[in-house]
């Protein structure tokens, strides 16, 4: 049932589950098939999870660069801003093919 109107069990498009990756989950959206209004079940992912996965792997990678591979500042900050960027882009995958819809009351 994820990624389905539950009205019309059609797909939801990328698109819209975007806007919930983005903006927030407390609004309703528009099946693009039947038109009816439907909103998320619930936030895939919990915020705070999220939180500190984020600074765990900002601060695990910048101290793992200073430690095993050179010691200069900014270059482990940069190293750490890039594996911060990538988790963040595996949350952001993650969240989008869990979000499951719900009918809107």
């Amino acid at each position: 049932m994820k990624n389905q109107c539950p009205y019309c069990s059609e797909p939801i498009g990328i698109a819209s589950r975007l806007k919930y990756c983005f903006i927030s989950t407390h609004f309703s959206i528009r099946c693009p098939h039947c038109g009816k209004t439907i909103r998320p079940l619930k936030n895939p992912l919990s915020f705070q999870r999220c939180f500190y996965a984020g600074a765990l792997t900002a601060f695990a990678s910048f101290w793992a660069f200073i430690y095993l591979i050179k010691d200069h500042f900014w270059q482990a900050v940069l190293f750490a801003a890039c594996i911060s960027l990538l988790l963040t882009i595996a949350i952001a995958i993650v969240t989008i093919r869990n979000i499951e819809f719900t009918k809107d009351k």
